[in-house]
């Protein structure tokens, strides 16, 4: 019997031992979105793409396996492009126009940060919470904006339109903020180099209670970090005691006991 009550002891100062690192939460990560650069190959006649920024002396793959391979969160630039098509079943982190001549319409399930850079174009089918046009760039919304910003150095140049609502639009240079609106009705915002033609009815200059903005963002191809979009729910962020170690752990412990048992008669 004092054999049997020295083991029950050795096996609870084992378990105590070991009951700190055990209850230590196993901490799970989001995984890290990927870039892909895509570019439309005229020789080709269809969209490229490669993963990282562009660089003419990598190798490219058709866009079908990209089409496979993306996945929600994920960023894309546009390298190249005049006037085509591309379709994603994603939602972006970031959609980067990084060069285009004639504006190619982009359709995916929506972006959390878009950047038109270098006077690009473009056409973008998908909601979008923030969006940032530089200088000459020109963009058409054809669903809803949260948030707009139209930048330039010393003046401010870009031209935008959107066919759904637009909560807050702001367009501000090096020098000074031009303009500060809220809460355009669907398919009313219309900005033309710079300047915001919208009738005023249409539009509140004064936000609505509780109306936030982002902090301004400098643009990074690729780079710039997302917004915090709930694509990663499903994802846990902080981590849970593992049952299945518990179980092993004191399976373990039970054999000893049982190995010292037998030893002992």
């Amino acid at each position: 019997m004092k054999k049997a009550k020295k083991i029950i002891t050795l096996f609870a100062a084992a378990l105590l031992c070991v009951l700190p690192i055990l209850s230590t939460p196993i901490t799970a990560k989001a995984v890290e979105p990927t870039t892909y650069s895509v570019k439309y190959d005229s020789g080709s006649g269809d969209w490229r793409y490669m993963v990282g920024n562009w660089n003419d002396e990598n190798t490219s793959r058709e866009i079908y396996y990209l089409k496979q391979d993306i996945v929600d969160g994920d960023y894309i630039i546009i390298a190249g492009a005049s006037g085509y098509t591309l379709e994603l079943d994603a939602r972006l982190g970031n959609l980067t126009v990084l060069s285009t001549d004639a504006a190619p319409i982009i359709t995916v399930k929506g972006i959390d940060n878009l950047y038109v850079l270098n006077n690009s174009k473009c056409v973008i089918n998908g909601n979008v919470t923030n969006a940032y046009i530089y200088d000459q760039g020109l963009c058409n919304f054809n669903n809803n904006v949260s948030y707009l910003e139209i930048i330039g150095t010393s003046d401010i140049t870009a031209t935008a339109a959107a066919g759904g609502t637009v909560g807050h639009v702001k367009g501000y240079d090096n020098n000074k903020v031009y303009y500060d609106f809220y809460n355009f009705n669907k398919g009313t915002l219309y900005i033309e180099n710079g300047s915001v033609r919208t009738d005023e009815k249409e539009y509140s200059k004064t936000p609505t209670t509780g109306t936030t903005a982002p902090a301004t963002s400098t643009p990074s191809a690729g780079t710039t970090t997302s917004s915090g979009s709930s694509e990663y729910d499903d994802v846990p962020k902080t981590g849970e005691s593992n049952a299945v170690v518990w179980l092993m752990a004191i399976a373990f412990f039970c054999m000893v006991g049982s190995y010292q048992l037998k030893k002992n008669k």
